[in-house]
Parts: C-alpha cells; sequence; structure tokens
C-alpha cells in the first residue's frame, strides 16, 4: 500500500526559511516490507510554493504558488507572534456554556516565557503598514453572555465560550483594553507630595526639599511576571521637556544638589507592569518656592534717638508670587512686647522712648515665614543717648504727667540742669558733673515723696549717663 497520507508545507534544512517558493509538500508514504509489516516515511517534494508568516520584527507574511489557499502577498497583516494561551473564564462564570474545559480556567499561560515587550513595545503597537509583527496574538476561550428575564428580573447568563485569538483587533488597529481581558490591564499609579508643602484653591507650592512619593500597583496576573516599574520627569511649564527616569524613591524638584529658580513645574509620570501594559500619563502641576519672603523695616534707621523722642515702628512683609505669608514677628531685644506690655506693631501706637525703654543700644528685628516655612529676619541696631537738652525735657514731661507733684519742684530741677548745660557746652565737665549730682542728690530725697519713684529712676539714669558721656 502506497500513497500521501496527509501533506504539510515544510522546508529542507539548505532552503531558505523565509522564502515562501521554497515551501515543498511534506508526505508520509507507508509500504509493506519483505516482512508484511507496514513501514512509513516522510519525504520532501520539489519547491512547490506556500505561506510564510514571520513572527519577528518587521516581519511579514508572504505566498507563493497554490499549495494553500492564495492570499496577497505581502500582506498588510503582517506577521504574527503566538505569546500563549488565556481562558477568561472561572468554574462557576463557564458552568452549563460550552466551555470546552475548565482546566486552565482563569489562568494565563504566555508560550516559552516570551511577552510582547520583547518585540514591540506597547500591547497593540502594530508599527507601519507591511511591518510587524502584527500581535503579539493570544489564543483561549471568550466567553459570550445574554440577558434573560428569570422571575420578572434581567439577569445575565453564559451561553457559548469562542475558543478564538485576539490581536490587534484584525492587525489594523491597536488593541484596547474592552475591560474583558485582564492581561490588557494597566497599572495605576498615584502621587504624594510631602512636608513642606500648601495648596491653595489654585495651586499648590512645594520647596526643592519637599518629597513627592509615587506609588504603584499592578493586576494580580500582571504581578506574577514581573515587578511594577515607575517613570518620572519634571520640567518648567512651557520649558523644555527632560527625559523619563526610572523611579527609586522620593524625589524633589531639584537638579542634583542645586537648587532650581522658582516657578511653575511640571511631573509627569506612569508605570509598567510586569506584562509590560503601560499606564496613560499623569501630570501634576506643581510651583517651586524656596524663596523667603521679603522684609523691609523703615523705623527704627540705624540712628541715634533722645530719650525724650517717641518712635513710630514701620516695617512691611511681602512673599510676592509665594506660597504666602504664614507670619511676621517683631521683636525689640529678642522680646515680643516692651517691658510695659507694648506691643511692636507697624503703625502705632507711639513708644515713648523716656518712660518705655532705657538709655543704650538696642535690637529690633522682624522675622517673616511663609506658608514653606521659608523663613527671613533682618534686624536694625539703634541708640538711645540723653542730651542736655534731652534730660530737661524729662522733668518738663513728667511735671505735666504729674509725676513731679509741684511746679517749685520742677522749676529747682531744672536750675540745676540750666546751670549744669552751661557748664557743659564751655567744655567745663567737672562742673557740669558737679551739677548734675546735685540734681540726682536732689531726686533721691524727693523719691516717692514730691517726686514719683519711678519717674525719678529714669531721670537720675539721664544724669549718670550725661556724667559719663561729657564731650
Amino acid at each position: 500500500m502506497t500513497g500521501p497520507i496527509g501533506t504539510v508545507a515544510w522546508t529542507s534544512d539548505t532552503d531558505p526559511f523565509d522564502d515562501p517558493a521554497s515551501l515543498r509538500r511534506a508526505e508520509i508514504s507507508c509500504n509493506l516490507d519483505n516482512q508484511g509489516q507496514l513501514v512509513c516515511a516522510p519525504t520532501l517534494s520539489s519547491s512547490q510554493g506556500g505561506v510564510i508568516w514571520k513572527t519577528w520584527t518587521d516581519g511579514g507574511v508572504s505566498a507563493y504558488g497554490s499549495l494553500t489557499n492564495p492570499i496577497t502577498a505581502p500582506s498588510a497583516h503582517g506577521g504574527l507572534v503566538n505569546l500563549g494561551e488565556y481562558n477568561p473564564c472561572t468554574p462557576t462564570s463557564c458552568y452549563g456554556s460550552q466551555q470546552a474545559s475548565t482546566l486552565l480556567a482563569g489562568e494565563f499561560h504566555p508560550l516559552n516565557d516570551q511577552f510582547w515587550l520583547s518585540y514591540e513595545g506597547r500591547w497593540g503597537s502594530i508599527g507601519t503598514i507591511n511591518s510587524g509583527p502584527r500581535g503579539p496574538v493570544f489564543q483561549g476561550f471568550q466567553e459570550n453572555f445574554v440577558t434573560e428575564i428569570i422571575n420578572g428580573f434581567p439577569v445575565t447568563v453564559p451561553t457559548t465560550s469562542t475558543y478564538m485569538a485576539w490581536y490587534n483587533q484584525g492587525a489594523n488597529a491597536p488593541a484596547t483594553d474592552d475591560g474583558n481581558h485582564p492581561w490588557l490591564v494597566a497599572p495605576s499609579t498615584s502621587a504624594t507630595v510631602g512636608s513642606p508643602s500648601y495648596a491653595t484653591s489654585s495651586a499648590t507650592f512645594v520647596t526643592g526639599g519637599t518629597g513627592i512619593t509615587l506609588t504603584a500597583s499592578q493586576s494580580s496576573l500582571a504581578a506574577g511576571y514581573g515587578a511594577v516599574t515607575t517613570y518620572y520627569r519634571f520640567y518648567p511649564s512651557g520649558g523644555i521637556l527632560s527625559s523619563f527616569a526610572a523611579y527609586s524613591g522620593p524625589f524633589g524638584l531639584r537638579a542634583g544638589i542645586f537648587a532650581l529658580a522658582d516657578g511653575v513645574y511640571k511631573v509627569e509620570y506612569y508605570s509598567v507592569d510586569g506584562l509590560g501594559n503601560v499606564e496613560p500619563t499623569h501630570t501634576l502641576t506643581l510651583v517651586l518656592d524656596n524663596t523667603a519672603p521679603a522684609v523691609t523695616i523703615n523705623q527704627p534707621t540705624a540712628t541715634q534717638y533722645p530719650h525724650n523722642a517717641t518712635l513710630i515702628l514701620d516695617y512691611s512683609a511681602s512673599d510676592g508670587t509665594g506660597a504666602g505669608l504664614a507670619t511676621v514677628t517683631p521683636k525689640m531685644d529678642g522680646a515680643a512686647t516692651l517691658t510695659d506690655g507694648h506691643g511692636l506693631q507697624s503703625g502705632g501706637p507711639a513708644i515713648n522712648l523716656l518712660t518705655e525703654m532705657t538709655v543704650g543700644t538696642h535690637t529690633f528685628s522682624v522675622t517673616a515665614a511663609d506658608n514653606l516655612s521659608n523663613t527671613r529676619t533682618i534686624s536694625v541696631t539703634f541708640e538711645i543717648i540723653v542730651t542736655a537738652d534731652s534730660i530737661k525735657s524729662d522733668v518738663t514731661e513728667f511735671a505735666q504727667a504729674g509725676a513731679i507733684k509741684s511746679s517749685g519742684e520742677a522749676n529747682s530741677l531744672l536750675a540745676k540742669l540750666d546751670a549744669a548745660a552751661k557748664a557743659r557746652a564751655a567744655g567745663q565737665c567737672n562742673t557740669a558733673a558737679s551739677d548734675y549730682r546735685a540734681f540726682i542728690n536732689e531726686l533721691q530725697g524727693q523719691s516717692g515723696k514730691g517726686v514719683d519713684a519711678t519717674a525719678a529712676a529714669i531721670m537720675i539714669a539721664d544724669a549718670q549717663y550725661l556724667i559719663a558721656h561729657c564731650p
């Protein structure tokens, strides 16, 4: 008995493997040997042609001859890469349908550990017409459902399972995730902005030290075939796009150890899961603010003020286009108020230097912090002094305030100060000192009697200053 039992298209080892014209007919011929046993052996015919589906990058489909059904060569559908089997059914969902087997229900089995990332990058990438491969292809069962009215309610029930292949929806368009193919579920990435940060209704402000954390998750199916990888970049809004980098941990808006210019920045990020599914790129808009508020002190100035003067503080702070002022803290000699509790507001009320501050050097400072804790401190050092005229004004002011209880006492004190001022102007410091000591002695005798004790102590200190500072 002889004759072909079946035919397949094949090549000889010496034939060009990608030339459809080189395909031969593979025949199995069987004969009875001398002992009456059936002996079968394969043979190859001469080159007769057939169809070649190239499964590598840029592979196409080409045909020659009439060994199989003719196709147009080269085909616009390109080559196919068969990457494995997938069965979307579960034993429960496919029960009662024409599911061929529950053995692989709900499972995904790649062929030889191959993934589409090794071929075309993203799932469904088709390149240009007549280049390929047009894949990947997955063969498996697609469950079909119908809606039936049961007990008056619509119920979705399985009907049949169709064995089919999924590949680029006919190889002319990228495959899309219609919700029925778990291997097409893209990963999901979220961004968390750390501290310091400050959000308004229109913007989120950060500094170069603010950490941005990206957290990615992937489907349980993808997790079985590799870790999820996240990529990110940031660049000035409207500026040159930077390259994406692999995310390895929290990052800030910095260029290495160097600060970037303040302004609006775009942060873009996405992830690729273990099956090569690529998440759509997310964009986060942040305003970088590394600049502390501006602080201006107009009053006091770095000068000398007579002890009988008054001082109205004048200062301001602004954060410009930054995150906004959080606090503005004025201090006099490190304290938030004067010794009598007088506040340090800009614009008043006025500070009476005679009664609220002592003679000597003082430092006024203003510290401004924005909502990101960017902080700036500006200070001014000034001096309160006593002059021959200012001490006379001490007596006049205290007399008007009732701290010197009689005009006679006030006139007696002024007479001593007039004599001291005349001697001081003439350069007679010893005579002036003698007159000022007489002034001090009188105040010590009247303190708590004809002169308020606090007022007496202030005037005594001013007189001692003049004794120590005679030109």
